[in-house]
């Protein structure tokens, strides 16, 4: 994002002069963190001594995104500033001093962190991301810290793409009216100018839902009977290669027409007894051959421990096409006697039970999850092959018995 800033930018910061309690919500990519992070910059430097508090759910996303984002906004912002900062990258928790102020990057995610952040008075609290907190009271509890003796008001700043209306943020700041509590909403249509157009025609054209929430920032309603919700894969998205076994589900078209199912590729890789992680999806519409090509690439490029692939209607024929790509290919064949949702059932709980990560750039599978209601619409075979995949490494069974996707 440059440090261009437009007409929206102002409003937002009528808007925030007017409060204390600031959500500013929308689309991805539409300069929210920018826009804050300059506000709490701007604020420590109008006064020395002044401590300021950004913070995330997950204090590893604050070093991968957050912090970055600081550095890349002060480069822009005021050249050379940053290099004459001092910074500390030691700990639970990472910061800069700026003017004799300080302002502290952390994560609410360690509880021993947090006790240290509720010793401290603050002047600013920026809570990033706000969608992956799901108990408002880690808000209230850190904002109470809004006590610092400045000559100007305290500001508890809060960011997010909008999540499911059931959210606390929903309720706080877009139904409940509260002298001093306001919020902004901004999409990447208004920052058009800051953005290449490659990046809006890739937001309009992920799924439906998705594509409400990162390109027009509308809050979602859950769909009515899916097993999936908003809350339980928000939060979840991180960065990991370091796994005990990695299968790949495979959920096989048997046709290859312009109306043919997709076939359903995800890799997920275990990273402890209860623990996994959705790492790819290579799904789509493909010819056999493709198929099978595609998943012989995808068992060498993640250093696979095999394929789990379903039977139903291929039988052994679906082996040894795979075989074909990939003479040397583990494949364990699975087949459906169940119905889908009896299959999904304890895979969705494994989600319930944060027990399940995934990497980022999921949409279509995700949107599929959200979506899905068991007994209606077509077969979702990109789900189809994360249960797969996700029953072989964490639903422990009888190895006598196949549960399957009908």
């Amino acid at each position: 994002m440059p440090a261009n800033w437009l007409p929206v930018h102002k409003k937002i910061r009528d808007e925030i002069n007017k409060s204390e309690d600031f959500l500013i919500y929308g689309g991805a990519g539409s300069s929210k963190t920018w826009t804050i992070l300059k506000i709490v910059f701007v604020r420590a430097m109008l006064w020395p001594g002044s401590r300021h508090i950004c913070l995330r759910q997950r204090f590893e996303h604050v070093k991968t995104t957050l912090w970055p984002s600081a550095k890349e906004l002060m480069n822009a912002e005021w050249p050379g500033l940053w290099d004459q900062c001092e910074t500390n990258r030691s700990g639970g928790s990472w910061s800069i001093r700026i003017n004799d102020s300080e302002i502290l990057f952390g994560g609410l995610d360690d509880k021993e962190r947090v006790e240290k952040h509720l010793g401290a008075e603050y002047a600013t609290v920026y809570i990033n991301e706000a969608s992956e907190i799901q108990d408002e009271s880690a808000v209230n509890l850190i904002s109470s810290r809004l006590r610092q003796n400045i000559p100007g008001r305290h500001l508890l700043l809060v960011d997010e793409n909008p999540p499911s209306k059931k959210h606390w943020s929903y309720k706080r700041y877009i139904l409940d009216e509260v002298q001093g509590r306001g919020c902004f909403k901004i999409n990447p249509i208004d920052v058009k100018e800051n953005l290449p157009e490659s990046y809006i025609r890739r937001l309009e054209s992920l799924p439906d839902r998705l594509r409400q929430r990162f390109l027009h920032g509308e809050f979602t309603v859950d769909v009515e009977g899916a097993l999936w919700s908003w809350d339980m894969l928000e939060g979840i998205k991180t960065d990991l290669d370091d796994f005990r076994r990695v299968v790949v589900g495979v959920d096989p078209a048997v046709t290859s027409n312009a109306d043919s199912d997709e076939t359903g590729i995800v890799v997920i890789g275990q990273t402890s007894d209860d623990q996994a992680h959705v790492i790819a999806d290579y799904s789509g519409r493909y010819k056999p051959s493709e198929w099978a090509q595609k998943v012989a690439d995808a068992y060498d490029m993640h250093y696979a421990d095999a394929v789990v692939a379903e039977v139903n209607q291929g039988g052994d024929l679906v082996e040894s096409n795979l075989k074909n790509h990939h003479v040397g290919m583990n494949v364990k064949q699975v087949r459906a006697t169940r119905g889908k949702h009896i299959r999904a059932e304890p895979v969705a709980s494994l989600y319930e039970q944060n027990k399940v990560t995934h990497a980022r750039g999921l949409d279509d599978l995700e949107g599929q999850m959200l979506e899905w209601v068991p007994g209606v619409g077509p077969s979702p075979d990109r789900v189809d092959a994360l249960v797969w995949g996700l029953t072989e490494l964490l639903v422990h069974r009888s190895p006598q018995i196949h549960f399957g996707i009908a």
